[in-house]
């Protein structure tokens, strides 16, 4: 499915283009703007603006790598960005709080929470990509980040896509991957995570980001470019607008990762909304709009040969319920129908801002859902089995054709959680809701699911890594 015609991708990527070199992006590193200035960046130091040609963002469209593979820690569920029929899969990232489910009640996060939500996650065949899910809040601002990104490389052996707040985070994080990856080289190699870092919409890249950004790229690291432009707020209340300023901030990044290391890895990341500028003025997760953007999105990265993270899977809905089911299903659907390299979202609520363990698991049912919708219809001489029906002829009952029962369970999406009996079966197994059934998975996952161990060396190692990391920030800030 295509939102954008070529010429109205066209018309957008030149939109962009005239932002990027008449406007320029406020660049609040001077590491960065050096950086773009070697590779012809006009750069305005007064402002901290960086004026940048089209031609200049062309070649970093050329130097980028077409072809990624987002890495696991043991090898065994790497995720190819390429030659895919769907979508991989990542969790929402970061949320602030947790939904306990017995009271319906929101509290802050923590290490344990985020522990647990990576094991469930390691556990979930449809999750691909693991985004720590929750800030670790019973940990200091100032150290939280690196924290998490260690309770996620010890609760999966999955792919971890986290961030970072500045160049002592990026470097403290490299050093854990490189751990686990067996040292510099064969983290190059085999990046067993990657960085979201985001552009301040509209059209600046903060210093601190920046710099992370240039660490990650020089030492081999995948790096998405996320914009979070807000429709009626940091840009103008259309579409296109939308899609014009984030495709500029977006490919702004991409200049700057090719200007710290060409060739470096890029993915073309965005997780745009309107606000609710009639009443609430809150980001608008569980919007058609956000839908579209990130199905735009992802052809926009398709027509730069460039891989795309976009958001879906999310809701404005605070709680698991009817709304979230539909807002996710349509903000997921519609971006893996576009093509989309990863959506991320599953189990946030709240407009991202609470996760839930029965979310995970409910989610896990819709993208799967989602992902039998993309594979589409299979015809061919094999699946249309002429010679089975002509030899049944009319009347003829298939349920016990042995062709048929082998073919089922291919063709047909069977769901994990059990929403297909009669009602009288219903009942009579405790006429459960979905969310409780959720629950009932969620407490035999924590309680019987182990990730693949880290070996105990690499697990004191990274211990260490980060006993320096914080000894390092009492210096700073000395």
């Amino acid at each position: 499915m295509k939102v954008l015609a070529s010429e109205e991708l066209s018309e957008i990527s030149d939109a962009s283009m005239r932002i990027l070199s008449e406007t320029g992006i406020v660049i609040g590193s001077e590491t960065a703007l050096g950086a773009l200035a070697k590779i012809g960046a006009r750069i305005d130091s007064n402002s901290n603006k960086a004026f940048i040609p089209a031609e200049v963002v062309k070649g970093a469209i050329d130097s980028a790598p077409k072809r990624i593979t987002l890495c696991s820690r043991d090898g065994k569920r790497d995720v190819k960005l390429f030659d895919r029929d769907t979508p991989a899969l990542a969790t929402d990232g970061i949320g602030v709080k947790l939904l306990e489910q017995k009271t319906n009640s929101h509290r802050r996060s923590t290490s344990r929470d985020l522990f647990r939500l990576a094991i469930l996650a390691d556990y979930l065949n449809e999750v691909d990509i693991f985004w720590p899910m929750v800030v670790a809040a019973d940990v200091s601002e100032s150290e939280h980040t690196v924290k998490e990104f260690a309770i996620s490389v010890l609760g999966t052996s999955k792919h971890v896509q986290h961030e970072a707040g500045g160049r002592l985070e990026a470097r403290s994080e490299i050093e854990i991957a490189q751990v686990v990856a067996g040292g510099k080289e064969n983290l190059r190699k085999r990046p067993p995570f990657s960085a979201v870092q985001c552009p301040v919409s509209p059209l600046k890249l903060e210093r601190d980001s920046a710099e992370a950004a240039v660490e990650f790229s020089r030492s081999g690291i995948p790096v998405a470019g996320m914009s979070i432009t807000q429709m009626g707020s940091t840009v103008p209340a259309t579409l296109a607008a939308t899609l014009a300023v984030a495709n500029a901030e977006i490919l702004s990044a991409l200049v700057l990762s090719q200007a710290a290391m060409k060739e470096s890895p890029f993915i073309y990341a965005i997780s745009s909304a309107p606000i609710d500028i009639r009443s609430s003025g809150e980001f608008l997760a569980g919007s058609p709009e956000l839908a579209l953007i990130s199905a735009a999105g992802a052809q926009l990265a398709e027509s730069y040969g460039l891989p795309s993270l976009v958001a879906g899977m999310t809701t404005d809905a605070r709680y698991p319920s009817q709304q979230a089911s539909f807002e996710k299903l349509q903000t997921g659907l519609i971006p893996a129908l576009a093509g989309a390299s990863i959506v991320s979202g599953i189990g946030g609520l709240d407009t991202d801002n609470v996760i839930s363990f029965e979310q995970m698991v409910i989610d896990s049912d819709i993208w799967s859902d989602i992902r039998r919708i993309v594979r589409g219809i299979e015809i061919d001489a094999d699946k249309i089995q002429l010679r089975t029906i002509m030899e049944k002829g009319a009347g003829a009952d298939f349920k016990d054709d042995i062709d048929t029962l082998k073919t089922f369970n291919k063709e047909v999406w069977l769901p994990r959680l059990p929403l297909r009996h009669s009602y009288s079966a219903w009942k009579a197994s405790g006429g459960k809701t979905v969310e409780e059934m959720a629950g009932e998975v969620v407490k035999e996952v924590l309680e019987k699911h182990s990730p693949p161990a880290v070996d105990k060396d690499i697990e004191r190692d990274i211990m260490v890594i980060y006993k320096k990391y914080q000894k390092e920030l009492q210096g700073e800030r000395l």
